[in-house]
């Protein structure tokens, strides 16, 4: 396996581990399932860049998961054909969730698109990071009072059911959801 690799994040060497790239082909389908984790940005409790934008309804932050999920897709096929690909950890903001948007209404969109997204993929299995912890947990740290993804993740599983429905929409650009 490949060995730890700088990277430069936010002006900081961080050293990451073996990347998924270096592992999967040693590992190949040896395991029930290929798991990944994925935050779109990082708080402002990290120094690393990106960060959340200011337009969160843009379509380029909605389906910044896309890219990720791709990447494992590929090395999926090529290394692990046929096995079920998880998001075993994810939140709209990694270090904590972002204050004033990870704990607010206007998260559950990525949230609520980020599950569409996925279903359509095929992806079973999506983790939230957390239930209760940090600014991005379904449920507000300390008082335990539901914060708005919880609500979103509700709503999910009492309406969504096992078949997908796809409305094409004539003429309708990325932000169409």
């Amino acid at each position: 396996m490949g060995g730890e690799r700088p990277i430069i994040l936010g002006g900081n060497k961080v050293p990451l581990g073996p990347e998924a790239r270096d592992v999967m082909p040693q590992v190949g389908s040896l395991y029930d399932a290929i798991n990944y984790h994925f935050y779109p940005a990082f708080s402002d409790r990290c120094t690393y860049p990106p960060k959340v934008p200011r337009d969160t309804l843009a379509a380029s932050w909605l389906d910044s998961h896309l890219a990720a999920l791709r990447y494992i897709a590929g090395l999926r096929d090529r290394y692990a054909r046929r096995k079920p690909i998880w998001l075993g950890e994810t939140g709209s903001a990694a270090c904590g969730g972002q204050v004033g948007y990870s704990d607010r209404f206007a998260a559950s969109f990525l949230w609520l698109n980020q599950l569409g997204q996925l279903a359509r993929a095929g992806v079973q299995v999506v983790v939230r990071q957390a239930l209760e912890g940090g600014t991005y947990g379904l449920l507000e740290q300390g008082t335990l009072r539901p914060n708005p993804d919880y609500w979103a993740s509700l709503l999910w599983r009492r309406l969504m059911g096992e078949r997908q429905l796809s409305v094409p929409v004539r003429g309708a650009g990325s932000a169409v959801r």
